[in-house]
Parts: structure tokens; sequence; C-alpha cells
């Protein structure tokens, strides 16, 4: 029996919930266990939730639990010689860069806390800055799919890469939200 504290006293047994009794089909494999010790003013109880999951299911990106790892950053600025003209093209010009990457299994980093066990976003920041310096692109297309090449080689086996490059000010009358080209191996972030 486990030590309880002062005042603290053993839970009533209670019959396991049906839910959890009843068949969960071929291969089905528990993967996780929730315990959740509920408080009240005189009084505690303990509750499990089982999680099944049968491991012919898991789709890609997810782990046995069904979750999916992406690591996402938004608004990177990168100044590029950007432009159609080469008067465009003189001076840097503002991106922002959105990036999506879709793990094929979760980061060990989940759990670690280890930044050596995931994707290091400053560094993939700094790719993109150092791809860009001293380079003219004369469409955002080609910014994009440039960056998205780079970048992608950076990335552990199996992950994915969306990725967004805006141009904020693109020469245009009345074109007040930028111009921007996405391109990536899966759908990318909802927004």
């Amino acid at each position: 029996m486990a030590h309880r504290g002062a005042g603290e006293r053993e839970l009533p047994r209670r019959a396991a919930h049906p839910a959890v009794l009843r068949d969960r089909g071929k291969g089905a494999q528990l993967v996780e266990i929730d315990l959740v010790k509920i408080h009240w003013t005189n009084s505690s109880e303990t509750q499990a939730r089982l999680i099944y999951q049968n491991p012919a299911r898991i789709p890609s990106g997810r782990d046995p639990g069904g979750r999916l790892g992406v690591l996402e950053f938004r608004g990177a600025r990168l100044d590029v010689l950007l432009g159609c003209t080469a008067g465009e093209r003189a001076r840097p010009q503002p991106v922002d860069l959105d990036v999506a990457v879709r793990f094929a299994e979760l980061p060990g980093a989940c759990t670690s806390d280890r930044l050596a066990e995931t994707v290091c976003y400053a560094e993939l920041i700094d790719a993109a800055r150092a791809l860009c310096a001293g380079r003219e692109f004369h469409l955002v297309e080609r910014l994009a799919h440039e960056l998205f090449v780079h970048l992608r080689a950076l990335l552990p086996p199996g992950a994915e890469l969306w990725l967004r490059a805006t141009k904020l000010h693109p020469p245009v009358d009345g074109l007040a939200g930028g111009v921007a080209f996405s391109l990536g191996d899966f759908a990318g972030p909802n927004r």
C-alpha cells in the first residue's frame, strides 16, 4: 500500500467505465493513461482515462497518442534586394518569412526539453538571411523557391516544410497588404 499523508484516505475502488472494457479492434494498443486528481473541500478523487490507438491508423507526423508535431514561426524579417527593376533592387526590400516544419514523428525535445532534439528556428532564420545577403531576386516566387530548397536541406529526415515569403511594400498603388508566394510539402498551417 502506498504511503498516505495525514488526512489522506484511500480512494474507493470503482469498476472500470464500460467504454474502457469494450473491444478496441484488432491490433489496438493502450498508448496513454491520463490520471487526474480532483480536489474538493473535504476530499479528493483520482480518475483515469485510457486512450487506445490502432498503430496501423497512425497518420504520418503523429505520435501514437495522435498528436501532430508542427513547428512554426511567422514574420521573420529579411532584407532582400528584390524587384523587377534595377531601381527597385537598389535598396533592400523588407520581406517577412513564415515557416512551418511538420515532423515525421514528434521531436525528442517534446519530452527532453533539449534544443539539440528539435529544429532550431533561429538557425533557419539565420540560414535564410545568409542566403539573401548580397543576392538579387527579380520575383518573390524565385526568392521563395530558393529559400525552400535551402531550408529544406537543413531539416531532419522525413520532416516536411512549408513557407511563405511576403514582400511587404511592392510598388503597386493601393496594394496595402504586400504580395506573398507560398510553397511546401504540405498545405501549410491553418491561419
